[in-house]
């Protein structure tokens, strides 16, 4: 459990961080590359790294919606900087006059001002920082030292690795405890994209398992008794159409007729080209289901291709007196 203040736990309970494990796997949403800027020849509107200090007081002056602290920044080279910082009225309490720091902005040429992104206390040059999505009453230094406070807490049996580890042989994959440890506390970028593929490869083994339970399960339940499709009947449709399938057409068609015959729930993703011929197909399973008794949809994402397809099947459908309605909405 978390030994923190009342409101802080409040805070992060709603961000759904609840124990010390919970703060290991609430990633970082991106990360700061505080690699130094070369000081000599700054471009207007560029990103700079400056490491130095804090070379004045805080000013801060109060407008109708914003505060504005200035002050000065004396860059470790002997570059002496003039900062604002908006929205930021606690940096006096944080910072002190000549305490080293590093500072990361955007330099504005016209006025030679470098506006505040991050204020860093020490040497955090040529790190890469990590930023986390937090409540505005959180700051990312507050979670970043929990972190800090989490992996001295857990051991590594607390964070469940759900990876066999012949897969993570095969497709070279972390342990589940290391790629969090990168994440967190990386030395480079190539670093962290190494990582991100083990908790990747993880989100997408566990939602293709869930799919496959699930499947299991609706087939398990899904039991029921229809008359069978005959062959002879869909052989007289298709030899109706105003074209001959294709070999790929006719092979699909009998996987998917099989299926239909069976008591279970079909799953099936049928795939191809524009133009490919996939809508004749399910006009074929259509026609099959309707000689059997039953009813079928073929539902379109836009209005002018459910009408394009109602037109084809009116055109297919029409010498075997189906009746065809249009729904739109």
């Amino acid at each position: 459990k978390l030994s923190l203040p009342d409101w802080k736990e409040f805070q992060l309970n709603k961000i759904n961080v609840h124990s010390y494990v919970d703060v290991l796997l609430y990633l970082p949403y991106k990360y700061d590359d505080l690699s130094l800027t070369k000081e000599n020849n700054l471009k207007d509107k560029e990103r700079v790294v400056i490491l130095g200090k804090i070379a004045s007081n805080f000013t801060v002056q109060k407008f109708k919606n914003i505060t504005l602290t200035r002050f000065f920044f004396t860059s470790k080279n002997g570059n002496t900087f003039f900062v604002k910082a908006y929205n930021r009225p606690y940096l006096n309490k944080i910072f002190s006059l000549d305490e080293g720091a590093t500072l990361i902005g955007t330099y504005d040429s016209k006025n030679n001002v470098i506006n505040l992104s991050s204020l860093y206390k020490g040497n955090k040059a040529n790190q890469i920082k990590p930023i986390y999505h937090l409540p505005s009453s959180l700051e990312n230094h507050v979670f970043y030292n929990l972190v800090h406070r989490a992996f001295e807490a857990i051991k590594n049996s607390d964070i469940i690795d759900v990876i066999p580890q012949e897969f993570k042989d095969k497709y070279h994959l972390l342990n589940k405890i290391d790629a969090l440890k990168m994440l967190h506390y990386p030395t480079s970028f190539k670093q962290i994209q190494f990582a991100l593929r083990t908790i990747k490869y993880e989100e997408c083994l566990l939602f293709s398992l869930q799919n496959q339970i699930i499947r299991n399960q609706n087939k398990k339940s899904y039991v029921y008794k229809r008359n069978l499709i005959k062959n002879n009947d869909i052989n007289k449709f298709i030899a109706s159409l105003p074209f001959t399938l294709t070999k790929d057409q006719k092979e699909v068609a009998i996987e998917i007729l099989h299926d239909m015959n069976q008591s279970e729930l079909m799953y099936r993703l049928l795939q191809g080209d524009v133009g490919s011929g996939k809508t004749v197909v399910a006009i074929i399973a259509l026609y099959a289901n309707y000689i059997r008794g039953e009813q079928g949809a073929l539902m379109a994402p836009t209005d002018a291709l459910a009408r394009q397809h109602a037109e084809t099947l009116n055109k297919l459908l029409k010498p075997f007196n189906i009746k065809i309605a249009l729904l739109l909405g």
